[in-house]
Parts: C-alpha cells; sequence; structure tokens
C-alpha cells in the first residue's frame, strides 16, 4: 500500500511538474512573442523615422529651393521692369535735351528782343526774332509730345503688367510698344528687328503677359543667338492659325540651338552663358506664362546644319477667345 501510495504521489507530482512547465513555458513563450513583436515594431519605427528624416530633408530643401526660384523669378521680372525704365528713360532723354535746347534758343532770342527794343527795334530784326522763337517752340512741341508719347507707352505696359484680368488687346501695338522700350539697346546693335502683322482683329487676351514673353524672347535672342558684333536678323511674326488661334513666333537667323541643349532649354535655371549673369530663368518664365497663365503652348524649332534662313523659332499658340475683328 505505501508503494501504491508513493508511486500515486510520485505520478501526481510528475503530472503536477509537467503542467507547471507546460504553463510556464507558454509563459515564457508568449514574452517571447512579445518582445519579438515589440523589437519588430521598434525596427519599423526607427525605419520609418529615418525615411522620415529623409522626406522632410527633401521637402526642407524643396521648399527652400522653390523660396529661392520664386526670389530669383521676382528678382528677373524687377529686372525685366527695371531694363524697361531704363530703356524709356534712355528714350525719353533724346527729346527732353532737344525740348530744353529749344527752349533756351528761344529764351534767347526773346532776351535779345528785349535788347534791341531798348535800342531800337527794326521790322527786320522782330522778323527774324519772332520766326526763331516760333522755329524752337516748335521743335520743343515736337521733342515734348515725343516725351509724352514714351511715358503714356510706358504707363499702359506698366498697368497691363500688373492687370490678371483678360481684356481685348491688340497684339500688334503691344509688340511696337515693346519695341519702342528696346530701341535704345537696338538701334545701335548689329542685330536687326523685322515684324510681320498677318492678324487684322483684336484678341481677348493678357497684353501685359503677352508683353513680357515677347520681351523675354527677344532679349533672349540678342543675348545668345549671335556671336559678338555679328549682324543679323530677328523677326517677330503675328497670324492666324487654325482653330481660330494665334500664331505668335519670334525667329533669328543666329546659330541655332544643338539638340542636347534643346531638351532642357525651358527648365529652369538651365543655362549656357551663367558665366554672363544669366540665371536660366529667362525661357523658363516665358514657358510658365504661355503655358500656365495664357493657357497655349510654345514650342522650339531649331535645325543649326539646316539651310533654313532662320535657324531658331519659338512658336507660340495662343486660345483667341472671342475674337474681335478691326473692320467689325
Amino acid at each position: 500500500m505505501l508503494i501504491t501510495v508513493r508511486n500515486a504521489a510520485l505520478r501526481l507530482a510528475l503530472i503536477c511538474s509537467g503542467l507547471l512547465c507546460l504553463i510556464s513555458f507558454g509563459f515564457i513563450y508568449r514574452e517571447y512573442k512579445f518582445q519579438n513583436q515589440l523589437l519588430a515594431l521598434s525596427h519599423k519605427l526607427h525605419i520609418e523615422k529615418i525615411e522620415l528624416d529623409i522626406v522632410n530633408r527633401e521637402l526642407d530643401a524643396t521648399i527652400k529651393q522653390q523660396q529661392l526660384q520664386e526670389g530669383l523669378i521676382e528678382a528677373q521680372k524687377l529686372s525685366s521692369l527695371g531694363l524697361l525704365v531704363a530703356g524709356v528713360a534712355h528714350e525719353m532723354n533724346t527729346p527732353i535735351g532737344g525740348a530744353v535746347i529749344s527752349v533756351s534758343n528761344a529764351d534767347m532770342a526773346l532776351n535779345k528782343l528785349n535788347e534791341a527794343m531798348k535800342q531800337g527795334l527794326t521790322k527786320s530784326t522782330l522778323e527774324s526774332t519772332t520766326t526763331s522763337i516760333g522755329e524752337n517752340l516748335a521743335l520743343a512741341k515736337i521733342n515734348l509730345n515725343k516725351t509724352a508719347v514714351l511715358v503714356k507707352s510706358f504707363k499702359k505696359m506698366a498697368i497691363d503688367r500688373h492687370n490678371d484680368e483678360f481684356i481685348a488687346c491688340d497684339i500688334e501695338k503691344i509688340i511696337e510698344e515693346i519695341l519702342l522700350s528696346l530701341n535704345s539697346r537696338l538701334k545701335n546693335s548689329p542685330i536687326k528687328v523685322k515684324t510681320v502683322f498677318l492678324l487684322n482683329k483684336q484678341v481677348i487676351s493678357l497684353p501685359g503677359i503677352i508683353s513680357q514673353v515677347v520681351e523675354n524672347l527677344v532679349v533672349n535672342a540678342l543675348n545668345h543667338a549671335f556671336d559678338e558684333k555679328q549682324e543679323g536678323v530677328i523677326e517677330i511674326k503675328v497670324e492666324q492659325a487654325t482653330n481660330n488661334r494665334v500664331r505668335l513666333s519670334v525667329s533669328d537667323n543666329g546659330k541655332g540651338v544643338d539638340g542636347e541643349i534643346k531638351a532642357d532649354i525651358f527648365e529652369p535655371f538651365y543655362t549656357t552663358a551663367r558665366g554672363k549673369g544669366n540665371t536660366g530663368l529667362g525661357l523658363y518664365m516665358v514657358y510658365q506664362w504661355v503655358t500656365q497663365i495664357l493657357k497655349g503652348d510654345i514650342k522650339l524649332h531649331s535645325e543649326p546644319q539646316s539651310d533654313t534662313y532662320f535657324k531658331t523659332q519659338f512658336i507660340i499658340t495662343l486660345p483667341d477667345l472671342k475674337a474681335k475683328s478691326h473692320y467689325d
């Protein structure tokens, strides 16, 4: 009986020990799995933190680049406005100087007339003096009228460039005003600008943006298309396109644009003349103005090795919203 009881107790003890071992193993295994899950989550969080840091750095770099780009674009706009102001100021200098000289001559003639009246005025002196005063005042009036035209043109361009509403505009007049502001740079240059207008209607668009686009393309051609002191031609052409749209092209007979450059020419900060102070934003801004604001499209055609007269052509197609004929 004692042996039987002892064996039963031993079996019971073994069973209890086995159960305790199983329970302990279960707890240990569950703790092990939990620790593995914690380690996996910790590793995942660490990887996500690294990825998040990378994304934050890229986002920060993108924001800084965008701020820099916006700053450079604003600087480019101010530079364009400064160039416009300088051109108009230079053009105003000639007629204002002429008016000052004419008024001075008229004043001198008037002083001579006063002296002659004190000493005894003759008919011939009176006639020659009044003729001289009249001629000088007429010259002064002509020069002051030229100045008024320049001021009016500059004022209109400045207002148009800050106007974001689509209005009826005459592209021919817009281009003539731009060339007037660039005349100080063009008149002594071997590069000549000619215009061809085959459009007899006004279009609903943004005249200020069109003005900036044409100005940037002409200045780009002056800066890049020709070698120093090389003679050449820049043609600005406006004509009717299909589907009642308007085609505006700026072409030159300069060096042309190589294929590897054409692929990146509308990219921001891309320039082949950075050492000359260029930022690489001129054509990028043109592309953004045409595609995003004017809702048109722009293409570059250039074959430097071809026999065509114009080696480079920037062709802009603008939507013609409610085109209005001059003859309506």
